[in-house]
This record gives C-alpha cells, structure tokens and sequence, in this order.
C-alpha cells in the first residue's frame, strides 16, 4: 500500500529542514569558519553547543522523517516533543525579541501540525509495500536520484532568493538550466523505479514538499532578516524565486492528478 500523502509531507518538511542545517555546516566550512561562528542570532549558549545543537537537532529530523515515512507513532511523538525542547530552549538562552522567537516557534509549529492532522490516517494506512529484493534496490536508487535532483533544486532556489544588495539584479543566469538538469535526473530516478504510477505519485509528493518547505523557509528568511536588520536595503529575489515555487508546486499537483488516474486505471 502507498504511504499517505499528508504524513510522507510531513516526513519531507523535517529532511529538508536539515538540509538546511547541513548546507549551513557545509558552507561555513567553505568560509573557514566551521564550529567557530555563532549559529543562534542572540542566544547566550557558547558557540560550541549551538553547532552541537543544531547538528543534533538535524539528525533528531532525519530520524523523525523516516519514522514518519514508516508510520510508526513515536515519530509524532518525537516530532512535538522535539519542537518543545527547541521552544524552551530559545527562551531560556535567547535574548532576542519576543516576535523573534514567535516567528522561530511559527515555522516549526507547521509539521507538528501536519502531523496533528494526519495522525489518524497514519493510524489507519500504516503499511509496508511488498517488493522483491530487485524492486527494491530500483525504489533506492530512484528515490536516490530523486532528493539529488530536490538538492540542486534547493541550493538553486534558495541562493536565487538571498538576491544581494543591487535592487535591480536579476540573480544567476543559468538557474533555469539547473533546474531543468534536475528535473532530468528526477526523470532517470522514475525510470529507474519502473512502476510509473508509483513513481510518478513519488515525484509529485516531493515536487509538492520541496515548493511548500520553500515558500515557508523564505517567507520566514525575509522576516527574520527585516526583524534583525530592518534598516538594510537587500534585496530579496521574490519575483524569480516565486515563478519557479509555483510552477514546481503546480507540477507536483498535476503529477499527482495524473498518478491517481494512473492507478486507477
């Protein structure tokens, strides 16, 4: 049986989540400023615990999300209490605002409340899917090529909002030519899984996930950039970056319609 839509969502929202903390490792290591740079804007922890924090908080995620995937109930369970201990933890350490935290404590009440709402379908669903060995060594490997090709996607989509100082600059050039390259190898990952419907349904949740963590995360990067710096004339990138989040959500949506006609048939 399929994993439901809304939980395997939910699953998608806490890995890309720590994508965002391991791309935030990975270039601060380019910068030469690994597990030496503040990580927590206003947070009295040393230096030390908040890389040590976060790089715990980002594997709590990864193991949440698979749990989630599987449906199995202590995920949920991890996911609040998860989201608690950040809360209580920024506001004992924290000395930023109060609409600071709120808005820390806003993005990551939205899985929790994913998860809320699909709790009885999890419940209900719960099941593996039967797959020979070969079968399931071609889910792997598609699915691999799947969350390479979301990566790119993120990295692309995410340097093209940051924008930069000059108003009327249009971000990279070849954003589009990446993002098409990754739309191919998530084509490779289909064919690699060989059940179109199956694979296609895949497509479609993670094209979805991946618009909808993304909307989110800018909306969320803007504000808090205003909050911190409200005099500052960067420029985000809303326009671009917006056109490829819709039409990558509108592509998940379509892929979908058509995977459910798929099975149908």
């Amino acid at each position: 049986m399929q994993r439901p839509a809304l939980p395997t969502i939910t699953a998608y929202f806490q890995l890309l989540s720590s994508t965002t903390v391991f791309l935030l490792f990975y270039r601060m290591h380019v910068a030469g400023r690994f597990a030496t740079a503040p990580l927590l804007l206003g947070s009295s922890l040393p230096v030390n615990v908040q890389w040590i924090w976060l790089g715990i908080g980002a594997a709590a995620n990864v193991t949440i999300a698979l749990g989630l995937m599987r449906g199995y109930r202590w995920a949920r369970s991890g996911l609040y209490v998860s989201t608690v201990a950040n809360a209580l933890l920024a506001a004992m350490t924290s000395h930023s605002t109060w609409s600071w935290q709120l808005l820390g404590i806003a993005m990551a009440a939205i899985p929790c409340v994913m998860a809320a709402i699909s709790a009885r379908q999890v419940v209900q669903k719960r099941a593996g899917v039967n797959r020979t060995p070969w079968e399931a060594v071609r889910y792997v490997a598609g699915m691999s090529l799947y969350w390479a090709a979301a990566f790119v996607m993120f990295v692309v989509l995410t340097s093209m909002f940051v924008g930069g100082s000059d108003r009327n600059a249009t971000g990279g050039e070849n954003n589009g030519l990446f993002i098409a390259f990754a739309l191919v190898i998530m084509l490779a990952g289909a064919a690699l899984m060989g059940k179109w419907a199956g694979a296609t349904r895949e497509a479609a949740l993670l094209l979805i996930s991946l618009s909808s963590f993304l909307i989110v995360y800018c909306v969320w990067e803007f504000l808090c950039f205003r909050l911190a710096t409200p005099r500052s004339d960067w420029h985000f990138q809303w326009d671009q970056t917006w056109a490829w989040l819709m039409m990558l959500g509108m592509g998940g949506f379509a892929l979908m319609a058509a995977a459910d006609r798929m099975q149908t048939k």
